[in-house]
């Protein structure tokens, strides 16, 4: 072989092993590049419950500002007896955000649902039957009357028995009369019992025949969680 072909020969294998260690080289450092990456994405990115998330939530929520910014920080919990406190006051727009968060928890959170629901009723007769309020009030009240909270169910009771005039219904308020007095979580603690004068009342100007309708449609009514 001439020596010129020789030369180019090993030209050519240097040059090879230079490629084959680059892509080599470049296959060890690949994952840690990517990993680098992915943790400086990472460390940008913010929390989903950050304070822009829950920023946003509070801001949706309404209420006073002040009411919203002194519930932060606060557990579950405390946020319930804040909101819980400012229900019985009589503060309905100011209790509404914070049971609001606590009831989007779903099942176990049936007391802040009803208190959620008799709060935006109580506002939405004001705005009217049909209002949005009022709607989204008579969806919760439902939602934990469903699912076994006695004092949704007799909310309904008397919306539908002495209620707004184009929500009275006496068959409804029969039916709810009939799963409240049957409902075993009557004996919880902290249980707040409906007037017995608003139960005689109403089984008073029921019919032999609404009676037994309703309680027909009690005995199939089962939990809904």
């Amino acid at each position: 072989m001439k020596p010129s072909s020789q030369a180019q020969v090993r030209v050519a294998k240097l040059s090879l092993r230079h490629t084959r260690f680059l892509l080599l080289s470049s296959m060890i450092a690949l994952p840690a590049l990517l990993s680098a990456c992915a943790g400086s994405r990472d460390s940008g990115r913010r929390s989903p419950r950050g304070d822009q998330g829950d920023g946003r939530r509070r801001g949706a929520g309404g209420g006073p500002p002040s009411e919203r910014n002194g519930a932060q920080g606060l557990n579950s919990n405390e946020r319930f007896k804040r909101a819980q406190s400012l229900w019985q006051q009589g503060d309905f727009e100011s209790a509404i955000p914070l049971f609001r968060d606590i009831a989007l928890n779903g099942s176990g959170f049936e007391n802040a649902q009803y208190m959620l629901g008799d709060c935006l009723v109580q506002l939405g007769e004001k705005d009217g039957v049909f209002s949005a309020r009022y709607l989204e009030g008579l969806s919760w009240l439902r939602r934990a009357a469903d699912s076994g909270w006695p004092e949704a169910q007799a909310k309904l009771m008397n919306i539908h028995f002495s209620g707004p005039a184009q929500m009275l219904n006496l068959g409804e308020a029969a039916f709810w009369r009939e799963v409240y007095l049957h409902n075993i979580m009557r004996q919880r603690v902290g249980f707040i019992p409906t007037k017995e004068a608003v139960l005689s009342e109403l089984d008073a100007a029921l019919t032999e025949q609404q009676r037994a309708e309703a309680k027909a449609r009690a005995a199939t009514w089962s939990l809904k969680p």
